[in-house]
């Protein structure tokens, strides 16, 4: 899947392509969820470690690891699940989408300071929905990029309710990383939000 890099597109460009992920996410999300766009409620994809989670703190993906570092964000992948040079999953084993919400990814963005990441790869289930090599996206700040087809548009990938959801990363070095994959929780209004980023 092509990874179109930041440093190669104008804010206007990345504002297209950001509302093109967003109403293909309700879209989406209408199909599966059975709602009409009025019970959709948007938000950003928040992953975190359920087990040490605060009550009322919003988490779609539970990592594997949760970070050690006293620093650490809530997009910090541990260096624990992370192996030099080889794909590695970062969530926990069978980690499921909730039910009532749909989640999409439509690109990433890495703030580790020594950015090494080589290869993303998104599956559902054992069906595998993205796969990209990204060092082209590594020649200059802000690092990370859009995936897009060949027309320019923006490709979202998708997991409705219940899908298994998996993500693996690779990296030259198994240190603590900050890749932060960019996508939106769509799900019914009220579960729990009632204010979305729709208009």
């Amino acid at each position: 899947m092509p990874v179109k890099p930041f440093c190669f597109m104008t804010q206007e460009e990345k504002s297209r392509l950001y509302n093109q992920a967003m109403q293909k996410t309700v879209a989406f999300a209408v199909e599966k969820l059975g709602v009409p766009v009025s019970e959709v409620a948007l938000r950003e994809l928040s992953p975190g470690d359920e087990s040490a989670a605060a009550d009322g703190t919003l988490i779609d993906v539970d990592w594997k690891t949760a970070p050690a570092a006293a620093d650490a964000e809530s997009w910090t992948e541990d260096s624990a699940d992370l192996t030099a040079a080889a794909l590695s999953s970062v969530l926990v084993a069978n980690e499921q989408v909730n039910e009532n919400t749909c989640i999409t990814i439509y690109g990433f963005s890495d703030n580790t300071p020594d950015p090494d990441l080589t290869m993303l790869q998104l599956m559902n289930g054992s069906e595998k929905v993205m796969s990209a090599q990204v060092e082209h996206c590594y020649i200059e700040a802000p690092y990370g990029g859009f995936f897009v087809d060949n027309k320019g548009d923006v490709i979202i990938c998708k997991w409705a309710p219940k899908d298994y959801i998996k993500w693996y990363l690779a990296c030259k070095t198994a240190a603590d990383k900050n890749v932060v994959l960019l996508g939106f929780t769509a799900e019914i209004k009220g579960k729990n939000i009632t204010v979305s980023l729709l208009k």
